[in-house]
């Protein structure tokens, strides 16, 4: 699946790193959390956050990975990484649908993902499988 997109562009794949920061679920702990990672100047470009078993649990790909480790380990947070796949795609009707299926007719099962878009052609798909290959992503055709 190529999608030739305006100007020329190709979408791209790469992988990059998120941290998932876990802590008990009470009203405002996602306040606390984006609040220090701003006051820390550090800008997330995706999220995914949710609640299972009471714990809050929250993804974020960020544009400085070594200052968000950094600080979450001032923080004193229970804090883990994660390596995951940025696709970036056109952004259109369809997209998600289609790179999805083309993953899984790859035999990708996917663990989780989240999309992040903007007011750009482009919206990127973060997602995590166990064995991330690039030879994968090949195999479908980027």
């Amino acid at each position: 699946m190529r999608y030739l997109m305006k100007g020329g562009l190709m979408p791209k794949a790469t992988t990059t790193k998120e941290v998932v920061v876990t802590c008990p679920n009470k009203t405002g702990a996602l306040a606390k959390v984006t609040t220090a990672l701003a006051e820390g100047k550090v800008n997330i470009e995706a999220a995914c956050c949710y609640t299972m078993e009471g714990e809050a649990n929250f993804h974020f790909v960020t544009t400085d990975w070594a200052k968000t480790t950094e600080l979450c380990k001032r923080q004193g947070w229970t804090w883990k990484e994660n390596t995951v796949v940025c696709w970036e795609l056109p952004h259109k009707v369809g997209t998600l649908a289609d790179a999805t299926t083309k993953l899984a007719q790859a035999g990708v099962d996917i663990d989780y993902c989240y999309v992040t878009t903007g007011t750009g052609p482009t919206t990127k798909i973060y997602f995590s499988w166990d064995g991330i290959s690039f030879l994968v992503l090949f195999k479908i055709g980027l």
